[in-house]
């Protein structure tokens, strides 16, 4: 039951976070020497796996048995739903509680919630220092978010949560 909701609130919160107009630049993109290098970098490692179906996707990522649950996400039968159950990838602020896969496109989608003690100020610096400055910011309703575009990758971290999406279709 756990697993039904998670999604469910997650979206609704997604929702709140896309609702702005008012974007700013922080700066010039991060450079390449601000990116930390990491085999076990999820942004980074997300450039090889968009457009992967869920089977492409688990036997790449070296998700072992025991190590996910998968089924369909409940707000949207044409989505499939990867739930990690283990800390496999870095940064640490950055759990991945699901990846979507969309019939006929493959992962089009990272998310998840930051840890339980960590609120977006910590996590928005511990990224800044990884990734550089952030590239957009934007506000709406009191909540603020923040993104960057990583090797093929947009990560945007907002309130309690942030989602990882191709930067372009895949």
């Amino acid at each position: 039951m756990t697993a039904k909701i998670f999604p469910i609130i997650f979206v609704v919160l997604g929702l709140c976070g896309c609702a702005s107009n008012d974007s700013q630049n922080s700066g010039d993109a991060a450079s390449p020497a601000a990116v930390a290098a990491s085999d076990n970098d999820l942004v980074r490692l997300a450039k090889g796996w968009w457009g992967l179906s869920p089977d492409e996707f688990i036997a790449k990522s070296g998700l072992a048995p025991g190590e996910y649950s998968r089924g369909p996400h409940p707000a949207d039968p044409n989505t499939t739903v990867v739930f990690p159950l283990v800390d496999k990838w870095e940064p640490p602020q950055l759990p991945p509680l699901e990846f979507d896969f969309l019939d006929g496109k493959g992962l089009v989608k990272i998310s998840g919630f930051f840890r339980q003690n960590e609120g977006q100020a910590a996590v928005l610096a511990a990224m800044v220092e990884r990734y550089g400055p952030y590239q957009n910011s934007s506000s709406a309703l009191n909540m603020s978010a923040y993104g960057w575009e990583i090797d093929g990758s947009l990560l945007d971290v907002r309130s309690i949560l942030f989602d990882i999406v191709p930067a372009t279709s895949p």
